[in-house]
């Protein structure tokens, strides 16, 4: 299979997201420190509790791809899935 093919599989495949579940159902199930993607009716969002309890809630929809990010708990931020962007954190 060519490179082109291979990539467009995998872009194809990141759309996906769209369709299941969230990580968790309810913030109540992240903890201080931590973040999830969260379903909300048809759309999908990045929500993550500081050390202090206080939540953060942004669209988890890249305004560029349209495709979902990822909670990257590593570095406590959203990441692209298997594209090269930089990492960016949460409420930037």
């Amino acid at each position: 299979m060519s490179e082109f093919a291979k990539e467009n599989l995998n872009v194809a495949n990141q759309y996906l997201d769209w369709i299941t579940p969230g990580e968790v159902k309810s913030t109540d199930e992240i903890e201080p420190g931590e973040g999830a993607i969260l379903r909300r009716g048809m759309t999908k969002v990045a929500v993550c509790r500081d050390d202090d309890g206080k939540l953060t809630e942004v669209s988890a929809v890249c305004p560029h791809l349209g495709c979902i990010v990822h909670w990257n708990g590593a570095e406590l931020g959203l990441s692209l899935p298997r594209v090269a962007v930089p990492r960016r954190r949460l409420g930037d």
